[in-house]
């Protein structure tokens, strides 16, 4: 943000926290697992209902963030034309889940093509080299070609992506050549002009926000990269028939735990598991932990939290960070090339006077903000309103 103005600070949309959750692996019908290590004695299967279950999931607790389907599992068929194994009706029952009951709060992505050997992206023929292996040595022509391709695949099957996610740590070492590849192929083949992708996790770190990686104000594109702040997935060993510690992410109370550290300290709280690790080799446990991990978030937090899907994010990041303000006496205007829902600005507040904007007053709430209302907050006014363009913020008494 860009401004004349320091003591104006940007909140989060109605001044709630960002809670994300980040699924990775999903295949239509099969145990990822099993793909990766058919003679580990992984589960081979996992039905239609688990899938059925994880959308009561988000639809009772209002769960958002972003979830993966594989275009072509194990480079064996791609899930727009059919896959080994899977029975037509099976596939499509799984797409039709994913499209009308999951995208409609978790973002869709690849990840990547295969999320095992490295395909020609034209033949779909496999390489020789496992995905990671193979990108670390592309340019950023071969590698929108190869996302591009994984992007058609889902658009075929009747899903809408709008990011990417990385198998393994993909794209790490070429980073820069990876994240432009990735926002013309976003464009090229979705229309998307503000997207993200999912490489990094910040176990570490006190505050852990998206990072925007691309920010092209003229042609109003960007790329964001959202970085979950707890550093390994804490239900992957459900698969060998752990109990996991739901204590290590958010205490009871709310009170300890690494995302209540997170939230405490203010930043957006984003958490990546896999769908291997919720289905637990058939015993649904980690399924089950996140269903109390949800609960606890609700109980403690409330009001002061929201289950945010991956691309609001990165919109929101994009738009705050070309965000410019300049201020005239009791006015301040405000612009972006990026549109944002829910700007929620926080300012010295005005005794005895009311916030307008662009001239008409802004409804004043004593309780949850929303998009359209200012409160105030001891000497200080938080507002939260649709920019598109430019608008003006102005005291009247």
């Amino acid at each position: 943000m860009r401004t004349d103005q320091p003591e104006v600070r940007v909140r989060w949309p109605t001044d709630r926290i960002p809670v994300c959750l980040l699924v990775d692996d999903p295949v239509p019908c099969r145990n990822p697992m099993w793909y990766e290590f058919p003679d580990q004695g992984h589960v081979e299967e996992i039905p239609n209902g688990f899938a059925e279950s994880f959308a009561d999931l988000c639809e009772q607790y209002g769960v958002a963030g972003k979830f993966s389907v594989i275009p072509c599992p194990r480079a064996e068929g791609r899930v727009d034309e059919g896959l080994p194994g899977v029975p037509d009706s099976e596939l499509r029952e799984f797409l039709c889940i994913v499209r009308e009951r999951i995208a409609p709060r978790m973002d869709v992505s690849p990840e990547l093509l295969t999320h095992n050997r490295a395909v020609d992206p034209d033949t779909l023929e496999p390489l020789e080299e496992r995905e990671d292996a193979w990108a670390a040595r592309q340019d950023e022509r071969t590698l929108t070609r190869y996302i591009s391709t994984a992007l058609a695949i889902l658009r075929s099957a009747g899903l809408e992506p709008n990011g990417v996610t990385s198998p393994w740590a993909l794209g790490a070492e070429i980073e820069d050549v990876y994240a432009r590849a990735i926002s013309a192929a976003l464009w090229e083949v979705c229309g998307v002009r503000v997207g993200w992708y999912f490489l990094h996790a910040d176990g570490a770190s006190p505050v852990v926000p998206p990072r925007v990686v691309l920010l092209n104000e003229r042609e109003r594109r960007g790329l964001v990269s959202l970085i979950p702040g707890f550093g390994r997935d804490p239900f992957w060993r459900t698969q060998q028939g752990e109990e996991p510690q739901l204590d290590d992410l958010i205490s009871s109370d709310g009170s300890r735990g690494r995302l209540a550290d997170l939230f405490h300290a203010g930043s957006p709280v984003a958490l990546c598991t896999h769908w291997q690790s919720l289905f637990s080799n058939g015993t649904g446990t980690g399924l089950a932990a996140l269903e109390g991990l949800c609960a606890r978030i609700e109980h403690n937090w409330s009001d002061r939290f929201r289950w945010t899907p991956a691309r609001e994010l990165a919109q929101y990041a994009v738009a705050t960070a070309a965000v410019r303000l300049e201020s005239e006496g009791d006015v301040i205007r405000i612009s972006s090339p990026f549109e944002c829902p829910r700007l929620t600005l926080e300012l010295p507040s005005r005794p005895g006077a009311r916030l307008h904007l662009d001239g008409t007053p802004l409804e004043v709430t004593g309780g949850a903000l929303e998009e359209g209302c200012w409160r105030r907050d001891g000497d200080r006014a938080i507002a939260c309103f649709g920019l598109e363009g430019s608008v003006e913020l102005s005291w009247r008494t």
